[in-house]
């Protein structure tokens, strides 16, 4: 399993201040399956949907032993530049 950040090496998708830094920007359609239980593992699997100029669009699915435990779509993206 590769990583789960999209590749933000190009100069324009990356932020002065913090070049390797992305945030939660929107989160959509989260739909939640079974409870995950202490002492249980998460795996998550997260693809790159889209990209809109400097935000990425992703699609991401949470399971435990193979049972959704959530899944959803969101978008990634640099913080918006310091006043």
């Amino acid at each position: 399993v590769g990583p789960a950040v999209p590749d933000t090496s190009a100069e324009t998708h990356r932020c002065p201040a913090q070049p390797d830094l992305l945030v939660l920007q929107e989160v959509r359609n989260v739909r939640y399956g079974n409870m995950v239980r202490p002492g249980e593992t998460l795996v998550v699997e997260v693809t790159l949907k889209g990209r809109r100029e400097n935000a990425f669009d992703l699609a991401g699915v949470g399971k435990v032993n193979g049972q959704v435990a959530v899944q959803g779509r969101f978008t990634l993206a640099p913080p918006p530049p310091e006043s």
